[in-house]
Parts: structure tokens; C-alpha cells; sequence
């Protein structure tokens, strides 16, 4: 028997209409199609590691909601609520993305979504995973465009996450006034999946953009700022004498928002002693967003071109995991070891026994001329021309498909890579009396590493090319090798079958009937014996029966680094590492750095440069020089892979830009004193906090506002006693002493079924603002197998100025302006909210928690005529 209907009693007395809100799709509830996340003991875990669930987001300017699970993102469209993709971190062109366990559910181990945020024009979505790792998805497909990392801690949880425009000099957005000289643009390589088809990398030319910050709040204090989601700036952490509570038990951000101008964040902090608790509010100062710390050109262009290398870094990373990625598929299937498998297994089906590898009996039949009856009958039955064709030509195809990517694709971004980093060093230069102003060590540190990472660019440049060069020459002896092979087995099939053959045009051979007819003299055996060698690794011995198998690929080692127990050799023991550094140090003291023009390099077209016999050679005294500096070393064979010298070159270039990240991370300062400290209307609160928060942002001719509404509950109780709303006045105004006003909502509803009315507390688990004067809420009543979505007007409240040592008094009853009842929602299993307040069409969506559904409504129940669904 289902349960009564639940009538919510206004204060008026008359009961609400449940019909609030207007459903945007036909289909109700839409589907998610979630699997393995709302599982128990996945809950389970995410709640004891204190994970907060990850409200999920609409994009700003079209009809598609992002939402968060766990270690997944989905996209959805609202037209009929299809899955446009769905991505998980192993779900991208990165290479350096961490693999996933689906054995392993711990929270801690695996790339978590903690949290998201769209870009202000909408193109991608930035998603922070527990890693650190801060990737920029783009909305078409859900691909990977750029990637950095924000050094947040394991144990520290996100609390807000922000995208917006940083300030021209007026405080205009980039998209309302031209900065073009003010240096704020990004040049960015766009990373985007290879297309093999393409003749040119275009994919990683250059993209114009407003410069744009992310802004991310822990649940620690801790603030970090990244321009452009790429350059990272150091993190501001809550000083310990700002907020002096004593021995708190518990210190925990509960919301942060940027104030007018982008000046100011403001951090609000809910403390808790065994006494009592307290709220605490801390301004920010954030200069570094408008005009105070962009006003050096200098620096404007080390933010772009640090996010620009950054990009091309990671494109390089991408494409050498491409190449990598073919070079296994073809060793797998058309190169020499697969062919060696091949007679390897095939002689041992034959019982061949009397020689201990398939080598010596290839090298018996290179050396005599003749061989086994078990090695002939393999040779005839198996190793068929039309399958050693197909080999050879699948290997042919294999090579073209790598030198394709090598050379349109990993030179080209070596090019891009290169010159960025002379104009970063050619800014170093040029600057260099306003950096050793700062100090000689930050200049001259910076030079130094600039001109080893472009040497060590240089050498990944030959490196490469020596992989084409080793990948042409193998692909020339495949086709020696199986022209002489082809040979052999004809010539075989003749001593075997002792009879007349028939030549190609039908015609018996008349010097063949007496089955005794010797080797021809035109195949020469010896010169097969190195083609067999050749193709399968072996080393000539004295012996010729004695063959070393080496199960190696030169080209994979120099595309990455094998096992580091494989490379020790000498005086290495194991450090990898070190010798990379020894290897590039010598490499450094055998080049030429200072011959390097910066001018012409600046100003020389990349197609000519490529075009060039030998491109970046001068950074060196001569080629043979750079050839023969691993030989100096005395590690001819184990040279740094192109993945260690992309690495190290990451590695140099973060420490050449941590005086500027440094300078700039200078203007975020916390003011010496809090904005407010206050008590709560709630009191104390024991054990593990739940909290639920949203900000919003009004500017208006009156002046700018911040408001921030926030319930904090205990996390073993549903029930939710307040919601207290926070309003900062004249947030754009950093001279004025910024006054706080605070009021709170108690969170109960009068409910009527059939005469009996009482009074119940709701479990509220989600709020979002609607705009400047509505907050939507949904929440469960106990008693209702039924969610609420409700909308406050909270602009018309009473509320009271708050300072220092205060406590909040103002508390008023919850009067909805709308309300719905979602019937097919469960109030047993929690429900977010999330909604769009873009201009046009303002949509809602009512999520369940880690559930299979979603509901969508107009925010505004008015018909737009002539609007249909935005796809992409």
C-alpha cells in the first residue's frame, strides 16, 4: 500500500501546489545508465574516506550536463537525455593518465573526480581528479586538450572549483574588451587524437584566448590558482594566526567565491571546538586576476608561453605513446620476432630435435644449401610465398604508418617545442636586468635550464630521426630478406621434389628431369645466412650453430625505457635516473648553446626549418659529436629513451618558471584579519561534518554582492536544522571595510494528512542559486517516499550585520515560492541539484546520487517559441 499523500502547509495555512515547476522532456525520468558506482560497499568506501559527492554542472551555453561518477564523467544531452560520451581517466590521448583497477575500489588509490568546472565560453570542462591531475576535456568528444596538475593533498577534498575570465584594465572581461595590448592571450596547441590521414599536424597549431584562471578552495583552506588551467601558481594556505581558534577540533572551508573585479576570494570556514563553533570569514586578495600583477609584459608572456609548452609537452608525450603503440602492434604481427615465433613454433609441430633453435636449422640450410626433411617440408607447407609476401608487406605498411607519424607529427611538435623555448629564453635574456633585480639566482638559474632543455630538444630532434632511419632500414632488409627467402624455397621445392617444375609461363623445365641438379650458383647462401641473422637478432659466433636470442627492439628503446633492471649495466646500479642527468650534463658540455641565434630562430617559418638537411645540428660542434656522446659515456647501448628526455625536459622547465609562477603567486595575500567571526544559530556540532553549499555572484548598478547559502550537518543525521545565508556587500570595493550580513532559515515544513498537521524537518540534499533572487533546494520529508524541488525567494530577507565575536540571531520560517513533488524520485536515495542560469532557456536538473536517473524542468515556466535543443 503506498503511503498518503504529503500536503506541505504554507504559513498563509492553504497547502502548497506540488506543480511548480514545468518538465523540459517527455521522457521522465531520463536515464544515466550508470554501472558499478551505486554500489554498496563503493558508497561505503567514499564515505569513510570522507569523499563528497560531486554535484554535476550545465554548460553555460548549451543544453548538456556534465556529471560526475566517481572516477568517470558523463555528458548528457537534455533532448531525450542521451549520453553524448562518457570518459574515465584511462579515457584519453594522454600517456601519462594513471591506469585504473577494477579489482581495487579504495577511494585513495585511483583518480577520483573531485571536482568539475566549465569554461566560460562553454568549448571544454576542466575535471580535478584525486591525483591532482587537472585535464581539459573538450565538449565534442570528451578528449583530452590540455593537462596540469594542482598539487592538492590526498586527504584534502575539493570545496569549490571555479573557471573565469581574468580583468582587463577597466575590469572588462576579455570577451567584452580587446587586450591584445595588454599580452593577456594564451597561444595554446590545441591536443587532439592523431589522425593518421592528415599531411600536416594542424592539429597543434596555435588557438587565440582570452587569458582565464581556475580557482580551487579544499575543505583545508587552501587556495590554488592556475592561469589558464595551465600556468600554476603556489598555494595559499590559510595562515594559522589569521584564523587563532584556540585548539580547534575541526577547521573546514565550507565555500569560497570570487568578489567584484575578481580583487578579492572569499573563503568561509565553519569552526568547531568542544565548546562551540564558529564561522569564520577570510578575505583573499587576488590581484593577479585583473591588473595589479598583469601589468608587466614580461610576465603575460611567461604565463602564455609556460602554458604553451606545457601543451606541446604533452602533445609530444602523446604522439611518442603513438608511435610506441605501432611499433608493438607491428612487432606483434609483421616484424621479425613474429616471424621468428612463427618457424620457431612450426619446427617444434614438426618434431625437429636435433638442434636446440629454430636459428640453427635456418643457418644449416643458409651454410649447406640443403636441408632437413622436417625443415623442407616446413618451408613448402608453411612459409608459402603468398604468406611470406603478406609478412612483408604488412611489415612495409607498419613502417610507413611510423615514419608517417614521426615525420609529420613528432618533428613538426619538436619544432614548435624548440622555438617556444628560445622565446623563452630570448625573454630571459632580454629581461635580464629586471630578473637579476630580484636576485642573480633566479636569472641565471632560469638561462641555464632554458638552454639545456633546448639542447636536450635538439637531441630528441636526432633521436627521432634515428628512429626512421633504423625503422627504413629494417623495413629494406624485410624486403631483402624475404626476396632471398622466396628464392630459397623455390630452389628447395626443386631438390625436394626431384622432378620436372613448371616455370611461370606453363613450360616444363627440361634441365631439371634427373633430380640431382645442384644449388644454383645465382643464390647466394652466405649473404642469406645475414639476412637470417639480421632478422632475427643473432650475433655471429663462432660457432655457427651457437645463436644468442636477444628479445630486444632498438626502436622501442629509443621510444621509451624498458625495465630499469634490464638497462643496470657498471656503475648505473639501478639509479636511471642519475645517469639521465650524467648523460645530458655531457651532452650540455659538447654542444654549442651560446651559437645559437635566436633571431633567425625566431623568425625562421617552420616549414623552411623543417625543410632544412639538418635541422637544429648547429646546436652542436658536429654531428658526430652528438652521435658519440653516449660512446664518451661509456653507455653506447643504453642512451636516455625519448620519454626520460621528455620528462627531463618537464622537469627543467618547471624549475626555469618558479621565479615567475613565484612573482606572481606574490599578490595572493589573506588579509591579516577576518572579515567575520561569528556564531552560528545551530551551535555545536559533533562528530563528522556533511556539508551542502552553493555561491552567487550579483552585480548591479546598486553595487556588488556575494552570497553564499550553506547547511552543515552532522554526517550520521538526515535531518538538517538551518540554512544560513551569507551576504557580502561591496565585494568590488578593496578599500572599504566589507560588511557581512547574515541570516538563517529553519529548515521544517508543516505537513497535513488528512486533519492532523505537524511540524517536520527536511533532509536537504542539494541547493543551487537560481539567480539574484531565487535558491532552489531539494530535499525529502521523513514519512514521503517522494523528492521536493522548491524555490526560496531570499533577496526579501532580513538579515543582520555580522563582525567579530557576534552570534546570528535572525531565523525565518521556509516559505517556498514554488515547490514540486518529484513522485518517481525515491527520497531514499539522495538527490542533487544542478542548474543553468545562462540567458534563454534556464534549465534544472535533479540528479540522483550515484543513482540512474535525472529529471529536468524550466527554471522559469515560460514557453520560448522557436527555441529548440542545442546539440553539439
Amino acid at each position: 500500500m503506498s503511503p498518503p499523500q504529503t500536503n506541505i502547509i504554507s504559513h498563509t495555512g492553504t497547502p502548497y501546489p506540488l506543480n511548480g515547476f514545468q518538465s523540459l522532456s517527455n521522457k521522465t525520468p531520463l536515464a544515466l545508465r550508470t554501472t558499478g558506482s551505486a554500489t554498496a560497499a563503493a558508497a561505503a568506501t567514499r564515505a569513510s574516506l570522507n569523499a563528497e559527492y560531486v554535484a554535476p554542472q550545465w554548460n553555460p551555453i548549451i543544453d548538456v550536463l556534465a556529471v560526475p561518477e566517481g572516477k568517470t564523467l558523463r555528458l548528457v544531452r537534455l533532448s531525450g537525455g542521451q549520453t553524448i560520451w562518457r570518459r574515465a581517466p584511462s579515457d584519453s590521448t594522454s600517456p601519462q593518465a594513471p591506469s585504473t583497477d577494477k579489482k581495487d575500489t579504495s577511494f585513495g588509490n585511483h583518480p577520483s573526480i573531485r571536482a568539475i568546472s566549465w569554461h566560460p565560453s562553454g568549448s571544454r570542462i576542466a575535471v580535478l581528479h584525486a591525483n591532482g591531475s587537472l585535464v581539459h576535456r573538450d565538449l565534442a568528444h570528451g578528449d583530452i586538450v590540455y593537462e596540469s596538475t594542482i598539487g592538492v593533498d590526498k586527504d584534502d577534498l575539493v570545496v569549490d572549483m571555479q573557471w573565469v575570465c581574468c580583468l582587463g584594465p577597466s575590469g572588462m572581461a576579455g570577451s567584452e574588451k580587446s587586450l591584445g595590448q595588454r599580452s593577456l592571450e594564451f597561444y595554446l596547441p590545441r591536443l587532439s587524437p592523431l589522425d593518421k590521414s592528415k599531411s600536416a599536424p594542424d592539429n597543434i597549431n596555435p588557438t587565440n584566448e582570452p587569458m582565464t584562471a581556475i580557482i580551487v578552495t579544499s575543505i583545508k583552506g587552501s587556495v590554488w590558482v592556475s592561469l589558464g588551467g595551465m600556468f600554476v601558481l603556489p598555494v595559499a594556505r590559510i595562515p594559522e594566526k589569521i584564523c587563532d581558534f584556540g585548539q580547534a577540533s575541526r577547521l573546514q572551508a565550507t565555500g569560497a567565491h570570487l568578489g567584484g573585479s575578481n580583487a578579492h576570494l572569499f573563503v568561509k570556514l565553519f569552526a568547531v571546538t568542544a565548546k562551540k563553533s564558529q564561522n569564520i570569514v577570510l578575505k583573499l586578495n587576488t590581484p593577479v586576476l585583473n591588473t595589479d600583477l598583469l601589468s608587466s609584459p614580461t610576465l603575460h608572456s611567461l604565463a602564455a608561453l609556460s602554458a604553451r609548452l606545457s601543451g606541446l609537452h604533452l602533445y609530444l608525450e602523446t604522439t611518442v605513446a603513438a608511435v610506441a603503440k605501432e611499433v608493438e602492434a607491428r612487432e606483434s604481427t609483421a616484424s621479425r620476432r613474429s616471424l621468428y615465433n612463427l618457424l620457431e613454433g612450426v619446427l617444434q609441430d614438426h618434431g625437429v630435435e636435433e638442434v636446440t633453435s629454430p636459428e640453427a636449422e635456418m643457418i644449416r640450410l643458409a651454410v649447406t644449401g640443403r636441408a632437413s626433411e622436417s625443415t623442407a617440408q616446413f618451408l613448402l607447407s608453411k612459409l608459402k610465398a603468398i604468406k611470406l609476401n603478406n609478412w612483408e608487406s604488412s611489415s612495409r605498411q607498419g613502417a610507413v604508418i611510423i615514419i608517417k607519424l614521426i615525420y609529420q607529427h613528432v618533428l613538426p611538435a619538436v619544432e614548435r617545442f624548440m622555438l617556444t623555448a628560445t622565446r623563452l629564453l630570448d625573454l630571459v635574456l632580454l629581461d635580464k636586468s629586471s630578473l637579476e633585480a630580484q636576485g642573480n639566482s633566479p636569472a641565471t638559474t632560469s638561462r641555464d635550464n632554458v638552454v639545456r632543455a633546448i639542447v636536450i630538444l635538439a637531441w630528441l630532434y636526432s633521436r627521432m630521426d634515428q628512429c626512421m632511419v633504423r625503422i627504413r632500414d629494417e623495413q629494406r632488409e624485410n624486403q631483402e630478406f624475404a626476396d632471398w627467402a622466396l628464392f630459397s624455397i623455390d630452389d628447395l621445392q626443386w631438390q625436394n621434389e626431384g622432378s620436372r617444375r613448371v616455370n611461370n609461363h606453363g613450360h616444363e623445365d627440361a634441365d631439371g628431369d634427373d633430380g640431382s641438379r645442384p644449388v644454383r650458383p645465382e643464390i647466394n647462401y652466405r649473404l642469406l645466412l645475414g639476412f637470417i641473422r639480421s632478422a632475427f637478432h643473432c650475433q655471429p659466433e663462432e660457432d655457427a650453430f651457437a645463436t644468442k636470442d636477444v628479445d630486444s627492439n632498438p626502436v622501442m628503446d629509443i621510444l621509451q625505457c624498458k625495465n630499469e633492471q634490464e638497462k643496470d649495466q657498471g656503475d648505473l646500479a639501478g639509479n636511471r635516473a642519475e645517469f639521465v642527468r650524467t648523460y645530458f650534463d655531457l651532452l650540455l658540455a659538447k654542444s654549442n648553446p651560446l651559437g645559437l641565434d635566436f633571431k633567425r630562430i625566431a623568425d625562421c617559418k617552420s616549414s623552411e626549418m623543417f625543410n632544412s638537411e639538418t635541422p637544429f645540428t648547429y646546436v652542436f660542434h658536429s654531428q658526430e659529436l652528438l652521435d658519440s656522446v653516449s660512446s664518451r659515456c661509456g653507455f653506447a647501448d643504453i642512451a636516455p629513451s625519448c620519454q626520460e628526455a621528455l620528462k627531463e625536459v618537464k622537469s627543467i622547465l618547471s624549475q626555469a618558471l618558479e621565479w615567475p609562477s613565484k612573482m606572481l603567486g606574490q599578490g595572493l595575500c589573506w588579509e591579516t584579519e577576518p572579515v567575520a567571526k561569528y556564531s552560528a544559530v545551530d551551535g555545536t556540532k559533533d562528530g563528522e561534518l556533511d556539508v551542502i553549499s552553493d555561491t552567487y555572484h550579483v552585480s548591479k548598478g546598486t553595487g556588488e554582492m556575494v552570497f553564499m547559502a550553506t547547511c552543515v550537518k552532522n554526517a550520521s543525521k538526515r535531518k538538517t536544522n538551518y540554512l544560513e545565508l551569507l551576504c557580502i556587500s561591496g565585494a568590488n570595493d578593496p578599500a572599504s571595510k566589507t560588511p557581512i550580513e547574515v541570516c538563517s532559515i529553519e529548515l521544517a515544513v508543516k505537513t497535513q494528512e488528512e486533519a492532523l498537521e505537524t511540524k517536520q524537518l527536511i533532509d536537504v540534499t542539494g541547493i543551487r542559486f537560481f539567480d539574484d533572487k531565487s535558491l532552489g533546494i531539494v530535499f525529502a520529508i521523513d514519512g514521503s517516499n517522494s523528492t521536493f524541488l522548491g524555490s526560496i525567494d531570499y533577496r526579501n530577507l532580513a538579515m543582520e550585520y555580522m563582525s567579530i565575536d557576534q552570534k546570528a540571531s535572525i531565523v525565518h520560517p521556509l516559505d517556498f515560492k514554488r515547490l514540486l513533488e518529484i513522485s518517481d524520485a525515491s527520497s531514499k536515495v539522495p538527490s542533487a541539484l544542478a542548474v543553468n542560469g545562462r540567458k534563454g532557456r534556464r534549465c534544472i536538473a535533479v540528479i540522483e546520487r550515484r543513482g540512474k536517473r535525472w529529471w529536468s524542468y524550466d527554471m522559469d515556466n515560460v514557453e520560448e517559441e522557436g527555441e529548440d535543443d542545442e546539440d553539439l
